[in-house]
C-alpha cells in the first residue's frame, strides 16, 4: 500500500506536521505486537506507509474521510497492547490515539467518569478512588485502555465479580463511524447527557461491540461514559519496589488471596 503526497499532505493538514510521520524507523515500532506471529506466522506485521496521531474527534473524523477518500486502509488504536490493535496481513494505516488521554469528567454522585481513548486503567483507577470509586479491572494489565477494554474487547478481569466486567461498563459514546460521520450513542444522542448506553437515544451497543468487541473494525471510540463502583479502600495506595515487582500494603478491610495450582 502507498501513499501519495497528495494523500500525505491531506492528512498532514488535520493533524499538523509534528503528528504524521513515514520514517521508518518510527513506523517500525507499529510492526510488532505480541502473538503476531501466532496470528499470521511471522513476528513482523507489514510496515505501515504513515501513521497519524489526532488529537480530538475532530480530527480523527477528518483522518477517517481523508482514508475513505484516497482509499487507504486504516485502523485506530489506543495503548495498543491487545493483538488486533497493529496486527495484519497487508499495510494500514495506523491511528495512534495518544495524544487524546484526558479524564474528562469524573461525576461522583451519578458514579461515572468520561474519558478518552489513551487514559488507562490504571490512570482513571488512580485518580476515582480519590472519590471513593473505581472502574472495572481488566486481565491484560493497568496500562490497557479504558475505552478499548470497554468497547472493543473482552473487558473481563479480575474486579468483573464486584465491578461487572467492562464491556457493560460503557454508556454515553462519541463514536466515529467508517463513512467519517460522528454517532452520539444513548442519551448523548439527545444532549440528555451521558448518563445512559440506551433510550432516549440510538442504543447500539450490541452492534458497536456484541460480546467481544469489533477490535477497531467498525470505526473509532473517542469518549466514553464508564460506570464507576464503589471503592472501600483507602484514597491512596503507597507501592515500593521496581517494576514489575512492586509491593504495597493491604488494607484492613481487605483480604488477598493466590491460587496455586499444580504443575503437571
Amino acid at each position: 500500500m502507498s501513499l501519495s503526497r497528495e494523500a500525505y499532505h491531506a492528512l498532514e493538514s488535520i493533524v499538523g506536521p509534528e503528528n504524521i510521520s513515514e520514517e521508518p524507523a518510527i513506523l517500525d515500532g507499529y510492526c510488532f505486537i505480541w502473538a503476531n506471529e501466532v496470528h499470521f506466522g511471522d513476528k513482523f506485521s507489514a510496515r505501515p506507509p504513515a501513521v497519524v496521531m489526532p488529537g480530538s474527534t475532530e480530527e480523527v473524523q477528518g483522518v477517517v474521510k481523508v482514508c475513505n477518500r484516497f482509499n487507504l486502509k486504516y485502523r485506530a488504536h489506543a495503548s495498543g497492547w491487545e493483538v488486533p490493535a497493529i496486527s495484519a496481513r497487508e499495510p494500514f494505516i495506523p491511528i495512534d490515539l495518544r495524544r487524546m488521554n484526558r479524564i474528562l469528567e469524573i461525576d461522583k454522585n451519578n458514579k461515572i467518569a468520561i474519558v478518552e481513548p489513551y487514559v488507562s486503567v490504571q490512570f482513571l483507577f488512580t485518580e476515582t478512588i480519590k472519590q471513593g470509586l473505581r472502574p472495572a479491572s481488566v486481565g491484560c494489565g493497568p496500562s490497557a485502555s479504558i475505552i478499548a477494554s470497554s468497547t472493543s474487547h473482552f473487558g473481563c478481569g479480575t474486579s468483573s465479580i464486584s465491578t461487572d466486567y467492562a464491556g457493560r461498563t460503557p454508556l454515553g459514546i462519541e463514536w466515529v463511524l467508517p463513512d467519517g460521520s460522528i454517532l452520539k450513542v444513548g442519551t448523548l444522542g439527545t444532549g440528555a447527557g451521558w448518563f445512559s448506553g440506551d433510550g432516549p437515544g440510538p442504543g447500539l451497543r450490541g452492534i458497536m461491540r456484541g460480546l467481544a468487541g469489533t477490535n477497531g473494525g467498525l470505526g473509532v471510540i473517542t469518549r466514553t461514559a464508564v460506570k464507576l463502583t464503589p471503592w472501600y479502600g483507602p484514597a491512596t495506595i503507597k507501592a515500593t519496589g521496581r517494576p514489575n515487582a512492586y509491593d504495597c500494603d493491604v488494607p484492613d478491610n481487605f483480604i488477598v488471596h493466590q491460587l496455586i495450582f499444580q504443575s503437571r
